[in-house]
Parts: C-alpha cells; structure tokens; sequence
C-alpha cells in the first residue's frame, strides 16, 4: 500500500512547492496531479505491516496484561500511511447500544512536548478536548477513564521519538513512567512508531522488552537484494498507471527503474514527489513523456544545493533568466554596506580624510 497522499503532511498541508504548484495549476494541470496525489499501491510490505499491527490488536480481550510493539522506520518509508490506514477501518467512534466504542484511537505525539502536551494529545484524539484541564496526573487519569469508557483495544502514539529526540533523557524517563501506569492497568494494547531512534525506548523502559510480542522495522527498499528489487519494480510498474504523462522508457525499465531508485534511495515518499514534480515540469514545458531530461529537472529541483547528490539521469535543461535592474526599498540596508541611506554625519568613518 502506498498512499500518494503522503505528500501531505501530518497538518494536512503540502510542502511549499508543492502547495505552490497546485495553488497555481491550471484546472487541467492540477486535475493530472491530482491523479498521482491519490493513487494508492498495494504491495507486501505494507501488507505484512498492517498484519502485524492487526496481531498486537486482536491480543486485546484475551486475558494477558498489555503487549507494547514499536514500529519504526527512517522518514518517508510510510509508516504514518500504515497506522492512518489501519485505525481508519477501526477507529470509529461506533455509536451502539452500550455508548460510543472508539477500538483503535490514533494520537499524534506534538514537537517537543511536556507532559501535558502528551495527555492533551491523547484527549484530543480520543474527542474529550473539554478534559484537557488540571496537571499532568489530572489528565493522565482522564485519559484512563477515556480509554476505559470507550473500550479502546489499540492506542498508537505516532511520532513518539519527539519524545525521545526533543527533549532530555529525564523528561523522556519521566513521560514513559507516566505512561507506564496505563500500560500495567491493562486498558489496552500499544503500539509506538517513530524514527529508527524510537528503539531506545527499549533501555528507558525495560519492561517493553517483557512485554513486546516483537518489533516491526518498515525499511525502504535496497537496489541489491533480489526480493527488494523485484518488489520495488512492481511497485513503479503498478504506478506507471496512474502517471498522465506517460515514461519513456517506461518506469519499470531497468536502467530507468535503477536511476529512480537512486534519486529516491528507495524511499516511497521521495519517489512520489519525484513523479509529481517530474509531472508539473514536463506539462509546464510541453513535454509529452516523462524522459530522462525530465527527471534530470525534477531531481536538480530537490536538490536545493545539496552539492554532494549526484543526479542519475544526467544534466538537467539550464534555464537562464534575464538579468533585471531594481532598487532596494528606500529605507532597506544592503548587505553590503549595513548602511542606511542617508545624510553622512561627521562621526561617520567615510567622512573622515
């Protein structure tokens, strides 16, 4: 499964020049885009993900104390696409004849939180935001009865190396001893996902290793072993479906296939905004097929004076613009100078012969 709509953001906004791109696109332009913006890709990788996570789930009810997994994996290899998946076929709220049933929540762990910040998140999620009133313990015990009140079977914090990489090895210490007394009432199972740093949880909380049924790594996909190849090769043959500018040679080329994945070193993430801003450029340039010459733009585009990629698909087309004449505003200081324009005074340095 790849969700093309990890080009949005956990704040549902695009990045800049994408969000640029869109705002700007004609209709027919942002309708082909769009395209690509919400294919979505089966494969076996994320197949064996949602497995896991279904496993840790179904363990709820059946008479063992809480099991704790840890999914991680390095930026854009679509681990916020697998748990957004995941908790939209069960997360709810379901309305029954008991009250509101909420089996899997998803909360989404803030930048650089405190403890309050932690349980705020988890009442948000949960639809309670009138309860993020009191201290830390108040809204700890709020969440409790939340989760409770809503039979919750799974919680998931997504992003939770903020709390292990934007703060101190105290406060991370002292969030999980927090959050340890949910997990020994056995209210429900938990899964934390991050960066690859999420896995020092285990030397926080040594529990977690009694507890966990076994940790998921969702990797990208390497170029030299013959499994990852062949399924990264499917993947772009299975998204060559939803470009509406055709490749040539088609993306599962081999050489093509090899350069793509060298741009993208594998990651999912990368490769979608790779085909989408390959897209826009060759549709702003008249280009009737995704060539080499194309990609070669949309990769000099990412590189943003990273000196050190080099571009597999050769030399991109130099554009040159026209040198302009301006002005600086009238009261601006140039870099130059760090003067303002004005009448020289007599202490100036300038002034003195």
């Amino acid at each position: 499964m790849i969700d093309a709509k990890s080009l949005v953001g956990k704040d549902g906004l695009y990045p800049d020049d994408i969000a640029e791109t869109l705002a700007n696109a004609d209709p027919e332009k942002k309708s082909m885009l769009l395209k690509i913006g919400k294919a979505v890709v089966d494969h076996d990788r994320y197949d064996k993900a949602m497995t896991w996570l279904n496993d840790i789930y179904s363990e709820h009810g059946t008479g063992r104390e809480s099991s704790v997994g840890l999914l991680y994996g390095e930026p854009g290899v679509g681990k916020s696409t697998v748990l957004r998946m995941f908790a939209a076929k069960r997360a709810g709220p379901f309305e029954t004849s008991q009250g509101s049933r909420r089996p899997v929540v998803l909360v989404e762990v803030p930048a650089n939180p405190k403890e309050t910040h932690l349980f705020d998140a988890f009442l948000i999620a949960l639809g309670a935001e009138h309860l993020c009133v009191g201290d830390a313990e108040d809204r700890k015990r709020a969440v409790e009865t939340q989760l409770r009140l809503q039979h919750v079977h799974l919680a998931i914090l997504d992003e939770f190396t903020h709390v292990i990489e934007d703060r101190s090895e105290y406060f991370t210490k002292k969030a999980v001893r927090q959050l340890k007394g949910l997990i020994n009432g056995g209210t429900c199972q938990f899964v934390f996902a991050g960066t690859n740093k999420l896995v020092g949880l285990h030397s926080v909380y040594k529990q977690i290793n009694r507890r966990t049924d076994g940790d998921f790594l969702l990797t990208c996909f390497g170029w030299d072993d013959e499994d990852d190849r062949e399924e990264w090769i499917g993947v772009l043959e299975t998204i060559e479906d939803a470009l509406t500018i055709p490749a040539s040679p088609a993306l599962t080329d081999e050489v093509r296939a090899r350069n793509l994945h060298k741009a993208t070193k594998g990651n999912i993430n990368n490769l979608m905004k790779l085909l989408f801003r390959a897209t826009a450029i060759a549709y702003d340039e008249g280009d009737t097929e995704l060539t080499d010459v194309v990609f070669a733009d949309a990769v000099e585009f990412r590189r943003r004076g990273d000196g050190k990629l080099v571009n597999p698909f050769g030399r991109s087309r130099r554009r040159v613009r026209k040198p302009t004449l301006s002005e600086m505003p009238p009261d601006a200081e140039t870099e130059m100078t760090g003067l303002r324009k004005g009448n020289r005074q007599d202490r100036d340095s300038f002034s003195k012969r």
